[in-house]
């Protein structure tokens, strides 16, 4: 326990509670000498709050005390300091120190309002905590009543250092439970996962290539100019290209955290980013998709990724894909001889995209209020025209013509290629799948691009020659299960009764992607509640062969 025995021993008056309302916020000279009166006064009310907070003796609570009193100014005030608003002293259970949760004693100077007091509560440090986190803190103590304690300054009168710790150790009493609970809410591993907004640079392949100087940057920012316009690439242009992997993740670039990586201020800390990213041509800022559990690397995973990419030749390829491109090829290769390349890491099936295009952010949300290259805080739920279903008045806009009828604003949906399939890991499939139907059903005929009599192929037929049995397969490719099967559902549907007649006795989904729980109860309930049976395949490209099956 820190111990600040102190020769002061009055009990706080009404008198310094107003001296430090009063010049609450005010700044000052660190060194001016008129100032000196103020501060001394404002420093023994500090000091007090320490001695309340160690005569208090609460079981094995630990006390945490600094005597700051005053803070800096901020840019427009150099080399000034201000007051703080208030006074405060941590007790805490040692065993929990880096929970960032404690009790809080201390002074309350009040405002216009209210005169202040005294005031005891749970809290947590909000540098410490993400912003989640402490969401989750003021959450908790919403949900289960845990109110703060305050001692107005017309009660002073009834207390002296005696009945203050009795009041303390009571409040402590009444919330010690609540107190542990919190901690392990707080830091739960859903918490612990920060949820950040991060800008993207433009990119209109999908963030699979390369895509050269469209829609980037073309104006420099406080006389320096941006990587994309200096150079016509950002590194988050390869952000979801999985075809490109190593122990199992995809490892990527992220300007935001890049920015901060001097002084590792990311680094081992999970994100779920929310990626939005803007067409300087059209001044228009659009939502990606979300990326969960994205982990931030160290320099080691970092080399380890280089050294790997360049054994598989990809360095070289990445290079050539910028060239294609006309960016600057040279910027990038220096990079890699600075072993800069590479800052997250993540699984391709946590990265969720918003839709099947763009999504234009919805003019009446201001979850992004400057557009710079850092990790904002999520402050609310993202609203996507999804969320936002046209009234009955809507109708299709001819040219020139906007929508009517969004009741928060309209929200305009722009095609990209974000969430296209990957037509080389398509092709991989298919014709894989091809090889491996005919191996392993010798008596069937099996073929690829069907095409029907109204001009659409199918991928792949399977037709039995002696039961006369036929079976659609239809190959996705999307970078996320649920995509795959919503897409290809509807098209398997089409090949089988549009307009009227029924041409296949089993319809399949084939992906690389493996068979979930959520997926084979899906596929049950369908089949359940509409008698169709749509089967499910899991082709492994290395293996070039299916390796799991569902058929409900």
């Amino acid at each position: 326990m820190q111990q600040n025995t102190i020769n002061i021993m009055h009990f706080f008056t009404k008198s310094e509670i107003d001296h430090y309302r009063k010049h609450r916020e005010d700044v000052f000279e660190t060194n001016s000498i008129p100032q000196e009166p103020i501060s001394d006064r404002i420093k023994e009310t500090w000091d007090k709050t320490a001695y309340w907070a160690n005569n208090t003796q609460y079981q094995n609570l630990e006390v945490y005390f600094q005597r700051r009193w005053n803070i800096q100014a901020g840019r427009n005030n150099p080399g000034k300091n201000r007051y703080r608003r208030y006074t405060w002293a941590r007790m805490f259970d040692p065993a929990k120190r880096n929970s960032n949760i404690f009790f809080t004693v201390g002074v309350h100077v009040g405002d216009e309002t209210n005169d202040g007091g005294l005031i005891i509560k749970l809290d947590g440090n909000f540098r410490k905590l993400s912003f989640k986190q402490y969401s989750a803190l003021e959450k908790y103590k919403a949900d289960n009543q845990v109110k703060d304690l305050l001692i107005p300054v017309k009660d002073f009168s009834r207390y002296d250092w005696p009945k203050l710790y009795a009041k303390t150790r009571e409040y402590i009493d009444k919330y010690l439970d609540q107190y542990y609970a919190c901690i392990n809410e707080v830091n739960s591993p859903e918490n612990l996962i920060e949820d950040k907004i991060a800008r993207i640079c433009w990119n209109t392949n999908g963030w699979r290539i390369p895509s050269g100087e469209e829609g980037k940057s073309k104006t420099s920012i406080q006389g320096k100019e941006p990587h994309e316009k200096k150079h016509l690439f950002g590194h988050e242009e390869w952000l979801l290209d999985f075809d490109r992997e190593f122990n199992g993740y995809h490892y990527a670039f992220l300007e935001p955290i890049h920015k901060f990586s001097e002084y590792k201020t990311y680094t081992g800390r999970k994100f779920n980013l929310f990626l939005y990213t803007r067409d300087y041509d059209s001044k228009t800022r659009y939502w990606v998709g979300v990326i969960r559990n994205a982990e931030v690397i160290d320099e080691i995973e970092n080399n380890s990724a280089i050294r790997h990419y360049k054994i598989k030749g990809w360095i070289d390829e990445m290079t050539n894909e910028l060239k294609k491109v006309n960016a600057d090829y040279e910027n990038f290769t220096y990079g890699i001889q600075k072993e800069v390349l590479f800052n997250v890491r993540f699984k391709k099936e946590d990265y969720e995209p918003f839709g099947e295009e763009l999504i234009e952010f919805n003019p009446n949300q201001q979850l992004v209020k400057i557009d710079r290259y850092n990790l904002f805080d999520k402050k609310g739920e993202i609203e996507l025209e999804e969320d936002n279903p046209p009234t009955e008045s809507d109708e299709i806009s001819g040219p020139g013509k906007g929508r009517k009828g969004r009741s928060k604003g309209k929200i305009k949906r722009t095609f990209t290629n974000g969430s296209r399939e990957y037509e080389d890991i398509h092709s991989d499939i298919q014709n894989g799948l091809v090889l491996d139907l005919k191996k392993r059903y010798p008596n069937c005929k099996v073929w690829a691009e069907a095409t029907t009599s109204y001009q659409t192929r199918i991928d792949v037929v399977k037709l039995d020659n002696r039961t006369g049995h036929k079976t659609f397969y239809e190959v996705k490719s999307y970078p996320k299960l649920i995509t795959c099967i919503r897409i290809a559902i509807g098209q398997l549907l089409e090949y089988m009764y549009w307009p009227k007649n029924e041409r296949a006795n089993q319809l399949v989904v084939v992906s690389y992607h493996p068979i979930l729980p959520s997926l084979k109860l899906y596929l049950t309930q369908l089949k359940k509640k509409t008698k169709l049976t749509i089967g499910y395949m899991c082709f492994n490209r290395e293996e070039k062969s299916i390796v799991d099956e569902f058929i409900p």
